[in-house]
């Protein structure tokens, strides 16, 4: 997960706030909860929930000034770079585990493995899910290696919608004949945040599953980050309350780690209950508010500018990506059976055992925390959007011109055009061959003297050896129950 843009300010003015440091540490902490709990726990934590929360702190404020802005990015430049924040890493993971589950899956898997994965792509992974009526499940053979992008499209899915809401909104107010300050938009915010917020709760009630995934129900917990951002995050701590940012912090920290353990998050979020996690990070935000007389950052906000926690706050984006298709992949390869074997908590340790499943998902988080690091150092970085341009709906022919001229630029243009229509392609391609397949192999328009079945048992018919196999065993060694490979059931040549 993700912020889309740094150093959201509380309020209309040009001056730039200080950075919230804290506030990336916070992310770290975040991704650290889904990571572990993904692999060992087996459960929803309220890491996503945090990430979206955070995500809400640094969109809002900087996208209703920008719109106000006579000189601010338009809507096309604003998506623009949003996605080039968001797309290249994304690609790359995708692709790049989409081609390992065609090595590790049975042919069989492959169709619908490349549908998951286009469904990423295109950021319409939580309305697939849905539609395929599939909760968000523990790790398992049998889970999609992209389940976990659900809570990106739907990021995606507010934030544009917010983006268009917000250009066509401030475009009006400044056609109206009295001037409406940005508080305005602050109070539109606040009624849309309630009303997301009550159907919400009125979906958990009687949706569960859509609701987890439907970007109208989530839309609240971005737009209350996005009215903590705009009215509290810069808002300084008078000097008589600096003891309490102490204790606020450390209650904040346990509401978010405890809501992992006591509360079932895919049965719960984001009704009623997701505000536990939520007030858990707020009190952790305004616990890292400056002071009124100057005094440092204590407590929690020291912990979380420590190198640990800006690390993974620097890397969460791509640690998120890695981490659930590599847990999905290596559950499935290095399980010998197909339910779980134990009770209880249902990561990896489930369905590999305790002793295996320990080392497997240990070795699991390592290589995605390496992964992640060389995506943010070699991919994000290099490929984010350092500086705005000038106001434009198109851009310019010089900006075009330099844009062709560089050759670096073209070349990963090209390669991101090529890995996109790969990736997209390759469900219906895969589709379309087994349909092909299995027509030819048809047993019912099989010849009866190349194919005798059980004659040649029952009547010694005789069974020609040149002839290809039909049904096709490709996927024979997945299918079989597990008394055959063990010997207790000798398979005939």
């Amino acid at each position: 997960m993700t912020t889309p843009s740094s150093g959201g300010g509380a309020t209309t003015s040009a001056t730039r706030r200080p950075y919230r440091r804290d506030i990336d540490g916070l992310r770290g902490l975040a991704i650290a909860l889904v990571v572990v709990f993904h692999v060992f726990v087996g459960r929803v934590s309220s890491g996503v929930d945090v990430f979206l929360l955070v995500g809400g702190v640094f969109f809002f404020g900087p996208q209703i000034r920008n719109a106000l802005n006579p000189t601010g990015q338009t809507l096309i430049q604003s998506v623009v770079r949003l996605l080039r924040r968001l797309y290249p890493a994304l690609l790359v993971v995708v692709t790049v585990t989409l081609a390992a589950g065609f090595v590790v899956y049975a042919r069989a898997r492959w169709a619908q493995t490349a549908e998951d994965a286009a469904a990423s792509l295109t950021y319409r992974q939580n309305l697939h899910l849905a539609d395929q009526g599939q909760d968000y499940a523990a790790v398992g053979r049998d889970v999609s290696l992209y389940q976990h992008i659900w809570s990106m499209s739907a990021q995606l899915q507010i934030y544009l919608g917010s983006l268009l809401v917000i250009v066509v909104l401030a475009w009006l107010l400044k056609k109206l004949p009295v001037r409406f300050p940005a508080l305005s938009l602050h109070w539109l915010l606040v009624l849309a945040t309630a009303a997301s917020f009550a159907y919400a709760v009125h979906l958990h009630g009687t949706d569960q599953g859509w609701n987890y995934y439907s970007p109208l129900s989530r839309f609240w917990e971005i737009g209350l980050g996005g009215l903590l951002g705009i009215w509290l995050v810069h808002k300084e701590t008078p000097t008589r309350l600096a003891w309490a940012r102490w204790p606020a912090g450390v209650v904040g920290v346990a509401l978010i780690i405890g809501t992992g353990f006591f509360l079932d998050g895919a049965d719960q979020f984001p009704g009623p209950w997701t505000l536990v996690p939520l007030a858990g990070a707020t009190l952790v935000v305004l616990a890292g508010n400056p002071v009124v007389d100057g005094r440092g950052a204590s407590g929690v906000s020291a912990l979380l500018n420590t190198a640990p926690f800006q690390t993974l706050g620097r890397i969460s984006y791509s640690l998120y990506l890695w981490h659930w298709p590599l847990l999905a992949l290596a559950t499935f390869h290095f399980s010998d059976v197909l339910g779980n074997r134990s009770t209880g908590v249902q990561g990896i340790t489930a369905t590999l055992g305790t002793k295996k499943g320990l080392v497997i998902g240990t070795a699991v988080i390592l290589i995605s925390l390496v992964l992640a690091w060389a995506t943010e150092k070699y991919i994000e970085t290099p490929l984010r959007q350092t500086r705005k341009p000038a106001r434009a709906w198109l851009p310019s022919r010089t900006a075009v011109k330099d844009a062709v001229g560089h050759r670096a630029a073209v070349a990963v243009a090209v390669v991101a055009v090529v890995a996109t229509v790969g990736v997209l392609a390759a469900g219906p391609v895969i589709e379309n061959r087994d349909d092909a397949r299995l027509v030819a192999q048809d047993d019912e328009n099989l010849d009866p003297a190349q194919y005798p079945g059980p004659r040649a048992f029952l009547e010694d018919a005789p069974v020609p050896g040149d002839v290809e196999v039909r049904p096709d065993p490709t996927n024979e060694e997945h299918m079989l129950p597990q008394t055959q490979p063990d010997g207790c059931y000798a398979r005939f040549e």
